[in-house]
């Protein structure tokens, strides 16, 4: 099981940088779109409040999570400092 992992390369997508960008880059749970998961703590099943989506027959707005609407939507530059 742990052998299996240990030997994944690692790879890096837009949802993550290398050591030498670390502070290049805006960080979602510190921007004032981020909607914090209401269970747990893994900060990757929060929302972005920038990316959803509403329902045309109830007005319900669906919000994207957050790794998602990085990844494929904002890459970071809809970032607001809270």
């Amino acid at each position: 099981m742990f052998s299996k992992s240990i030997s994944t390369p690692i790879t890096k997508s837009s949802t993550s940088v290398s050591i030498s960008e670390i502070g290049s880059k805006p960080i979602c749970k510190n921007c004032k779109h981020f909607i914090p998961p209401k269970i747990g703590k893994d900060l990757n099943i929060g929302h972005c409040a920038k990316v959803g989506y509403m329902n045309l027959i109830d007005g319900e707005i669906t919000y994207e999570y957050v790794r998602s609407a990085r990844e494929f939507h904002c890459k970071g530059e809809m970032y607001e400092e809270k």
